[in-house]
This record gives C-alpha cells, sequence and structure tokens, in this order.
C-alpha cells in the first residue's frame, strides 16, 4: 500500500558518529568458485583463534614488521567520549596538505530514506549539491571512521580538485558502467598544521546534529560558543577580581542558565577560579578534550593502520573500474586490510516507485512496487539465506575486486577495540539490526602476494552467475553512443563559457549545464544574513581580498559577459539546491544563499560544466545490482534467517 514516509531519520547509534566518507571502489570479473576453507592459522600477529565461528575468528593487533613501514593513517577509539572509532594521523600534516583521495556513494537513490542509518548519511552541505546529480544530493554514505568536532575540525573538502571517474568504462560498450561509483577524486584539505598522532576532524554542519538531540543530546554550536564567551567577557568587565566568591558565581550561573539555557551554562567553568582561563582560551578551547593526540605508540598498541599495505588504482580486471594493489610483499596468513563493518537490513537495498504530493509536497512512496537496487548493496557483504548485509567501512577495502580462480585474500572476523566477534556472532539477525554497527573484519593473505600485484577476493557463485548473466544479456543502447560525461568534457577541452543566448545556437550536450564557484563567506559579517533576500546582488568587483573560488558550487545560468583589463567576466544567476525534500545550506552555513541571487563579475576559472541530474553512470537503468558473498561458515547459522524455499 502508498504510506507517507517522515522525514525524520532513523539514527543509529553513537558509535563512529559523523563518520568521513573516504574511499569506495569498484566490483566485477572473473570467474569459478573456490570451496577451500582455510583456518585462521599463521596469523601474522601471533594470535590463536579467539573462537570457532566456523574457524573465521582472529584476534586483533598489528604486525610486527609494520615498525618497517610508516603508517599514515590509523583507526583507533575517538578522544571524543562516547563517539566509538576515529582517524589518527601517523604523520604531521602541513596546512593546506590533501589527503584522502578517493570516491564517494552518494545516497544517490530514492525510496528508503528513512529507513537508513541516521549516523552514517549526512543531510549536511560538506559537499557541494550539485556535485551530485539528484534530487536527493544530501545523503550519502561515508567510509573510515573520521569524526566531527565544530571547532576542532582540522580537515575540509576541496571542491575544485574533484573528479568524476569511471575508470575508463563508457555506457556504450561496457556492460560494467554503473556498477561502481564515479564519484572520485573528491580531497580533504588540511586548514591549519596537525601534529603525527592528531585525531582528525571534519566539520559536517550543525543541522546534522540538530536533527539528532533528541537521540544524541545536545551538541554545542558556534553560536552557543559565542554566547558563551559574550558572557565571560561581560563577567569579567563587571566584576573585580577580589569581588569573587564561589557562592557569587554559582548564583551567576544559575542565572545564565535561566536567561539563555542550560547548554550555554555548560559551557561554562563550573569552578570560578577557571574563569580567567576560560576567557583567554575561549570556551570552545576551554571545553576541548586533552587527549585528542596520541603518541605514535599508543596508536601502534590500540589501533589498527589502514593503509601501510596496499593502494588503489585501475584494476587489471576488465569491467572492474579501480582496484587494490600491494604496495609490498604479504605474508600468507597475514593481514592485508583491516575492517569495522556497518550492519544493514537486506530490504534497506530496495528502491521503491514514488510521487510527489500535491498538498502537502512530501513523497511518498509505494511499499509494493520495488523499482530497483541501491548501489551500496554492491559494496556489501551477505549470505543468500540471511537478511543481514555487512558493509566494511575502511577506506580501502571496497576496492577489492572479483577473482574466483586464484583469490589471495579472504575475510575473517578479529577481535579489537573490545568489539568481542562472540558478542555479535551469538545474536539473532533482529538483534544485530538493533545494534546496526559490528564487529572487526579483515581480509588476509592466501598465499604470499608480491609488490604490485591486485589484491582479489572470491565473491562467491551467487555474484559469479549474477554478472555472468547480466553480461550476456546485456546490449549497448545506441542513443549512448555519443555519450560525455561532464568531467570529460572538461577534460578534453571541449568547454567555452557561453551565455544563455550564445547556448541558444551552441548548445551544450544535453546532459550537461553550467555551475559557478561562489563563496558568500566573502560577503558575510560577524552578524547574520538575516538582510540577505531572495535576488540579492552580489558584486565580485567590490571584494579587495582573495576569492576563495573552490569554496561553494551552485547551479547557475550565464546571463551576459563582460571585460575588464582585457579579462572576461560574466554576469550570473546562482540557484540554491532545491529538491522534493526541501533540503538546502540552512541560514549562517558557508554556502548559505536566499533562494537564487546574481553575481556580477563572476571570473572564467570559477564556472564549469557539471552533470545534469539523474544523467550519471549511477543512474543508468538496468545497471549491475548484487551484494558479495561470504564464504560458507562466516555467517553464524542464527544469521541465516531467510528458509531456502523462499530465497
Amino acid at each position: 500500500m502508498l504510506r507517507a514516509r517522515s522525514h525524520q531519520r532513523d539514527v543509529a547509534s553513537a558509535l563512529l558518529l559523523g563518520t568521513m566518507l573516504f574511499f569506495v571502489s569498484s566490483v566485477i570479473a572473473s570467474t569459478k568458485h573456490e570451496t577451500e576453507i582455510d583456518t585462521c592459522s599463521g596469523s601474522d600477529n601471533g594470535q590463536e583463534c579467539v573462537g570457532d565461528a566456523n574457524e573465521y575468528l582472529q584476534e586483533g593487533g598489528l604486525d610486527e614488521e609494520q615498525e618497517d613501514y610508516p603508517c599514515t593513517f590509523y583507526i583507533a577509539e575517538s578522544s571524543i567520549p562516547n563517539s566509538g572509532l576515529g582517524t589518527y594521523t601517523g604523520i604531521p600534516m602541513e596546512k593546506g596538505t590533501k589527503s584522502f583521495g578517493g570516491p564517494v556513494i552518494a545516497h544517490i537513490d530514492t525510496g528508503a530514506e528513512e529507513r537508513d542509518h541516521g549516523d552514517y548519511f549526512w543531510n549536511e552541505p560538506i559537499f557541494s549539491f550539485p556535485l551530485f546529480d539528484t534530487d536527493f544530493p544530501s545523503n550519502f554514505l561515508e567510509f573510515g571512521a573520521t569524526n566531527s568536532h565544530p571547532t576542532l575540525f582540522n580537515l575540509d573538502s576541496t571542491l575544485k580538485d574533484f573528479k568524476r571517474d569511471s575508470a575508463g568504462l563508457h555506457r556504450f560498450k561496457d556492460p560494467g558502467t554503473g556498477a561502481f561509483t564515479t564519484y572520485n577524486g573528491l580531497k580533504w584539505e588540511a586548514t591549519r598544521h596537525i601534529e603525527a598522532g592528531s585525531e582528525l576532524f571534519v566539520d559536517i554542519g550543525e543541522g546534522y546534529f540538530e536533527h539528532r538531540e533528541e537521540e544524541i543530546g545536545h551538541v554545542p554550536t558556534k553560536e552557543d560558543y559565542k554566547i558563551a564567551d559574550q558572557i565571560l567577557l561581560d563577567y569579567l568587565q563587571m566584576k573585580n577580581k577580589e569581588d569573587w566568591t564561589e557562592e557569587g558565581y554559582d548564583e551567576f550561573l544559575i542565572f545564565v542558565e535561566e536567561k539563555t539555557s542550560e547548554h550555554i551554562r555548560a559551557l561554562l567553568p563550573s569552578d570560578f577560579n577557571d574563569l580567567e582561563t576560560a576567557a583567554k582560551m575561549g570556551s570552545a578551547k576551554f571545553n576541548l578534550p586533552t587527549n585528542n593526540i596520541k603518541t605514535i605508540e599508543w596508536l601502534k598498541e590500540n589501533g589498527w593502520c589502514i593503509d601501510d599495505k596496499v593502494e588503489q588504482g585501475i584494476s587489471l580486471i576488465p569491467q572492474a573500474g579501480r582496484g587494490v594493489f600491494a604496495k609490498r610483499s604479504i605474508e600468507k596468513g597475514s593481514t592485508v586490510a583491516p575492517s569495522p563493518v556497518i550492519i544493514f537490513r537486506r530490504n534497506l537495498m530496495d528502491i521503491y516507485d514514488y510521487y510527489i504530493d500535491e498538498d502537502t509536497g512530501y513523497i511518498e512512496y509505494d511499499d509494493n512496487d520495488v523499482v530497483g537496487k541501491r548501489m551500496i548493496l554492491n559494496y556489501s557483504y551477505s549470505h543468500p539465506e540471511s537478511t543481514v548485509l555487512i558493509l566494511p567501512n575502511n577506506a580501502l577495502v571496497s576496492y577489492i575486486n572479483h577473482n574466483g580462480n586464484d583469490p589471495n585474500t579472504k575475510v575473517r572476523w578479529i577481535d579489537a577495540f573490545n568489539m568481542k566477534p562472540e558478542d555479535w556472532l551469538s545474536k539473532s539477525s533482529e538483534e544485530l539490526f538493533e545494534m546496526e554497527s559490528g564487529p572487526m573484519m579483515e581480509f588476509y593473505a592466501l598465499r604470499d602476494i608480491k609488490p604490485g600485484e591486485e589484491i582479489t577476493v572470491d565473491y562467491g557463485p551467487e555474484w559469479e552467475a549474477a554478472w555472468t548473466n547480466h553480461v550476456n544479456s546485456w546490449v549497448p543502447n545506441e542513443n549512448m553512443k555519443d555519450y560525455i560525461s561532464a568531467d570529460d568534457y572538461m577534460e578534453q577541452g571541449l568547454f567555452t563559457i557561453r551565455t544563455e543566448t550564445e547556448q541558444e545556437k551552441d548548445p551544450y550536450p544535453e546532459n550537461l549545464r553550467t555551475a559557478c564557484f561562489f563563496a558568500p563567506d566573502d560577503f558575510r559579517d560577524d552578524d547574520d544574513d538575516a538582510e540577505w533576500e531572495e535576488g540579492i546582488e552580489f558584486d565580485l568587483f567590490d571584494l579587495e581580498d582573495e576569492r576563495k573560488y573552490d569554496q561553494c558550487l551552485f547551479e547557475c545560468d550565464i546571463l551576459s559577459s563582460q571585460v575588464r583589463d582585457g579579462d572576461r567576466y560574466f554576469n550570473v544567476a546562482l540557484f540554491e539546491y532545491h529538491n522534493p525534500q526541501f533540503l538546502f545550506y540552512n541560514e549562517g552555513e558557508k554556502c548559505y544563499i536566499p533562494g537564487h541571487v546574481f553575481v556580477v563579475g563572476m571570473p572564467s576559472e570559477a564556472i564549469k560544466v557539471i552533470d545534469r541530474r539523474y544523467t550519471s553512470d549511477e543512474h543508468i537503468k538496468g545497471a549491475f545490482r548484487h551484494e558479495i558473498g561470504v564464504p560458507d561458515g562466516f555467517f553464524p547459522s542464527n544469521w541465516l534467517d531467510i528458509p531456502k524455499q523462499a530465497k
């Protein structure tokens, strides 16, 4: 039956709160299935098996040989209480250093939004909306374990370097097109010098926490800190130090809570002897955790290196897109790549038909009309007799491709971060879904692996049969013969900036439109955006400082042009990204504009073309979709909750 979906997303546990989206990957290829099951003997960690989930349990720990190979990034327990895992840098990072150049899986498929795990999907403008060619651009899954903090954040996304990458596949000639994400190349940039051992943080936007306040409590906003700082300064100016008393300060705190909120009160020091210190540091720094920088020794002992053995590149397997390759020799039985996992219910991968209710403007879905599967399914592992899907949540793991003849890795559970596999493997599938995040797994070497060798795993006979059927039934679409993506159009030097009038005579390909980089922060003062109204005009020629062209990206129309000092500038109309769910930038956030605005003096380097909505490879109808199979015995029998006759 048809029924309305609420806009309040299901919220996951605090584990991996605000996790950052890093690397994703490819899929596809090869043949035959190998049924041999390995034990976890021969571990490079020198540990015994800790359980008998049919021989797929292994205790955690770092390789002894890792000392010789510097680690760039570690996963370890976050320094923020109750935030699960975090990502730490193993090397110093200077301001401007770019890292994490990997793809993302945008949650671009419609129909199951509120069924998702809220902590793993953002609805904030970390990445500019037009990058994702959909009416649902703000929800996307991230891979990794980097948390968010409104003042600690030391990484920011960069958009000018972002490039969509189809790994050489074209929708007219390759059946693998659309089976893996093309959102590749987004980088994160250090906003300041970051010491080795520091936890990495991003700013995912205050709305993320506001929407989850009932479940996770209030997370202080920048405005909260601003108010608290002003209160501290006012109190110090109002009171002479000799007049301070503990009793008087306690009364003042009660007054603050009555006039503002308990959240503002919580940011002020509880001990009046700390007043001067808090005022000098600012309430934000005063309330920071003190242990967000770890020693490398602590990280080696308590964390997992995620990038010391493998790296990503273009796969050597036909139709597979990108893959993972060994950076050095890896011994048989040793860890190739570890990963925490996210638990999903299988039916969350269904895409339902929908329409927009004309009266309410809300989306309605038809539970009985499944029209497709979500791309995340291609990165998930499962058993054909289970409703449980596990999604590896580590940087490089999802690049690992299929080889049914001679795979060089296999998966097993590991004991790490106080997450005992036995605690999870003994639970029913329904109990797992309540917990949502799971234990650690790892890919381990089935044999010695040489430097430069592609890392592969056996996806299983069901996956292989589905892929073979897809390839055999795939037929090229003649309408796609001349298709070109926006990034290829730019890279091949085909793009010239044309005004609306010029486009009438010389249009761009129908799947492309213009977009403009623009930084509202250049015009934002210390107050707010209350006076900004739709249709406001911003004149870039009025700016004296360097313009931050790569801050935000908006769909734009090129209205006219003018020449100054021999250079051509453009007058454009920018559009706030609207969609059926009314997701847009919040007032005061760095990319907020009030509806549509006009900008005078847009330079040519700030203008590009992007893919129109629903035209990228991710949206190809009939693209391959299938979960990756797990070895027999990897899932315990209590997770096999689909009767064989109902498969």
